[in-house]
């Protein structure tokens, strides 16, 4: 303090050691009311924070909640590749798990949001997680994979079009992608093919670090562009992609990141991003369409 204005607080050890040492903090008195409403989610918490971690070891085992507390542990906010964040998600795990919390190892950051959204609904005796929609989505569509096939195909060459116009591009290969629930995407339909059966489809990594396009977009279910570089002489040429991640739901559950569309482009991401105001609405006109239609299919019946 100066002058009565105060321009930074310092805490020191001492003040963390008086605080967790006072048995009616209000931190503590906070913590368990929210538990005795509800289950508790935890986000973006440090591993090094000893006060909530004692307050919450105290409130598990003496007041022993109905409801679970939760803490995230996601490989993006770490800054971990895949390989490394396996050899140690257990490790991390079992700090918060030995005081009776559950530990979500999540990959991406979006997947946060994912378990906020999908929360509120975790009690209801009829609640299918994200992954089991996923597969009713997936089994649902290799189940009428011919059909689908030319349907699609047929829908993807008429996006093109409407994109094109939009955008101000040529547009090449609109594709889309299907989750397969076992944390990959498949490359389900592409404009001017048809593909023999669901065994013969290119498989690819999701996430916010997958080298595909298309796999960062689901993971991160935001739209994303960027410029790419053709070998010389393939064809068709382009010089960016569009990805456009697409939701479905079954009408009782919030909807969750199903697929991605992906059409490439004959501008370069710099020049489109500047006119992103203009094709933003057409892009999310085609998410909402093909989310429709991949429902329709998975959860009509």
């Amino acid at each position: 303090m100066y002058d009565g204005n105060e321009y930074s607080a310092v805490v020191g050890y001492n003040d963390f050691a008086e605080l967790v040492a006072d048995p009616h903090a209000w931190q503590r008195n906070f913590l368990s009311q929210a538990l005795a409403r509800g289950p508790l989610l935890l986000a973006g918490t440090s591993y090094r924070d000893p006060d909530i971690r004692h307050w919450l070891h105290l409130i598990m085992r003496d007041d022993k909640p109905r409801f679970p507390a939760l803490v995230t542990i996601v490989r993006e906010g770490l800054g971990l590749d895949r390989d490394t964040f396996k050899a140690i998600d257990d490790a991390l795990a079992s700090e918060w798990e030995s005081i009776g919390m559950r530990a979500l190892k999540l990959h991406d950051l979006a997947d946060v949001a994912l378990v906020i959204r999908e929360l509120r609904y975790a009690g209801n005796g009829t609640y299918l997680s994200p992954s089991e929609r996923v597969r009713r989505v997936w089994d649902a569509h290799t189940k009428h994979f011919r059909t689908l096939q030319r349907r699609y195909v047929a829908q993807l060459q008429a996006d093109v079009d409407v994109l094109a116009r939009d955008l101000g591009s040529t547009v090449h290969r609109a594709t889309l992608w299907l989750a397969n629930a076992r944390g990959k995407l498949a490359r389900w339909a592409s404009e001017g093919a048809l593909y023999a059966g669901a065994r013969q489809l290119k498989l690819v990594p999701t996430g916010h670090d997958s080298p595909w396009i298309a796999g960062e977009a689901i993971g991160s279910e935001e739209v994303k562009i960027k410029d790419v570089k053709r070998t010389p002489g393939v064809h068709p040429t382009w010089r960016s992609v569009l990805a456009i991640p697409i939701f479905a739901g079954d009408g009782s559950h919030p909807d969750f990141a199903a697929g991605v569309l992906t059409f490439g482009l004959s501008k370069t991401s710099s020049t489109l991003l500047a006119r992103q105001d203009e094709w933003h609405q057409a892009a999310s006109a085609l998410s909402a369409a093909w989310g429709t239609r991949i429902s329709e299919v998975a959860f009509s019946t």
